[in-house]
């Protein structure tokens, strides 16, 4: 039997070489690292966008749908409308939807610069308003009331339409992205409103046509 021994030439890593492995291991962690990241917060900001729309979407069609039903007054005898505290911020009108001749639903959309939310009020005639938060990560809301003839009016009883505008934001801020960004109402400048930080945000507009007012 032969006995074979190892080579004094045959050695292990120098400190060196080790050190250069570890560091360049360490390059390959972080560049991992970052990659995942980067695909984290990407896929993080593209639902938050998802549900930024989403929202809208729910925000608008609610108000679109009340707003035509805005005056609905089958007799002609309930005087109902839309009301003097209508304003750029907040659209409140009047509806006998049981046609019995006297108004019993109050319906205010109005924004809550406080919260950020948009909010829904309805007052049944005898009963406490209830207050519901339609959506939140609102930072514009905005009425354009216009008459028969398409021109601006601030008089209740003129209203014809109404040009909805509708600003949201993303629930968390991107820091890799700046919004500089001014939105405007179907009206054009001044702006309704002007970013100026990492929120992604979109706005939707639309003109509702109120079926029961003018009617009279």
């Amino acid at each position: 039997m032969k006995l074979q021994f190892l080579s004094q030439n045959n050695k292990g890593f120098t400190l060196v070489e080790l050190m250069v492995s570890l560091v360049i291991s360490g390059i390959a962690v972080i560049g991992i690292y970052q990659g995942f990241t980067s695909i984290t917060n990407t896929n993080e900001v593209h639902e938050q966008v998802i549900e930024m729309h989403q929202n809208l979407r729910v925000g608008l069609q609610l108000m679109t749908r009340e707003l035509r039903m805005a005056g609905y007054d089958p007799r002609y005898l309930a005087g109902a409308g839309f009301l003097p505290t209508s304003n750029s911020t907040q659209a409140d009108f009047t509806m006998d939807l049981d046609g019995d001749g006297f108004i019993e639903t109050t319906v205010s959309y109005r924004y809550d610069n406080i919260n950020n939310e948009l909010d829904r009020i309805e007052t049944i005639t005898g009963n406490a308003p209830v207050n519901t938060s339609v959506i939140q990560n609102v930072d514009a809301l905005n009425f354009v009331y216009l008459d028969s003839l398409g021109v601006v009016t601030n008089n209740p009883a003129l209203i014809s339409s109404v040009q909805v505008s509708l600003v949201e934001r993303t629930s968390d801020s991107d820091f890799t992205y700046t919004n500089n960004e001014q939105y405007f109402n179907l009206q054009g400048p001044p702006a309704i409103f002007t970013a100026s930080d990492n929120f992604h945000r979109r706005l939707l507009t639309t003109e509702v046509k109120c079926r029961n007012m003018g009617l009279k």
